[in-house]
């Protein structure tokens, strides 16, 4: 089973050094997550994965190393809980726009939703997701009433 752990490692306070760390702002709790992969899956290290929470509109970019580590792409898109209860995490894999207008997309969308608090990592037990798509045929050009009804 491939195992990935992740975490955002935040220091408040001071060092013993006397040195001043940055402070987390007040109302902004950092996101920590740990994931894996239900079933085998060949995935190399450097895969994004989208991750957001409850009320968030769009999925923010993180990506899992080679040795685990889930952080985000970049400073702009860290998660921030705005307070301490729990929280829906939803998250996938392939973080990407899926267009498969062109024919077949060779691919498996991996996604898990989970309820978790802040005073733990988040597990994300990623699964297999399949798609149902059903189309409903209206009569017109190659497509006679009668082919539709069937």
């Amino acid at each position: 089973m491939l195992m990935l752990a992740g975490g955002l490692l935040v220091s408040c306070g001071k060092m013993e050094t006397g040195e001043s760390t940055t402070h987390l702002p007040d109302g902004k709790y950092p996101l920590r997550l740990t994931a894996e992969v239900a079933q085998p899956h060949p995935r190399a290290g450097g895969k994004e994965i989208g991750v957001m929470l409850d009320g968030m509109l769009s999925l923010q970019r993180y990506v899992m190393d080679a040795s685990g580590n889930t952080v985000p792409k970049d400073t702009e898109n860290t998660i921030y809980r705005k307070s301490t209860t729990e929280t829906c995490v939803t998250a996938r894999t392939p973080n990407a726009d899926i267009d498969q207008s062109g024919g077949y997309a060779g691919f498996g969308l991996l996604y898990v939703t989970v309820v978790g608090g802040y005073d733990q990592a988040v597990s994300l037990r990623f699964n297999h997701r399949m798609a149902k798509v059903e189309f409903t045929l209206m009569a017109g050009e190659g497509i006679t009433e009668e082919k539709r009804m069937k």
